[in-house]
């Protein structure tokens, strides 16, 4: 069964695409390494999977001129 699991998600701050097409599937017990450069959108990432980052198209709970989407 998944722990973690999101499909397609894709966010952006302004013209700036920060995740594009994003999928996850953790199950319970697994692990996973989560590496990349500078401002690649680690930590955006983390924000989006424990639920404190944007909750649906339109952005919420975010920075201004921010916008979030994933797709049903």
């Amino acid at each position: 069964m998944a722990f973690v699991q999101f499909s397609r998600v894709s966010l952006a701050f302004g013209p700036r695409q920060i995740l594009d097409g994003v999928s996850l599937n953790l199950a319970t017990g697994s692990r996973a390494t989560l590496a990349g450069a500078n401002g690649s959108g680690k930590t955006t990432l983390m924000k989006i999977m424990a639920g404190g980052r944007a909750s649906g198209p339109g952005g919420g709970g975010g920075a201004a001129a921010s916008r979030f989407s994933s797709p049903k």
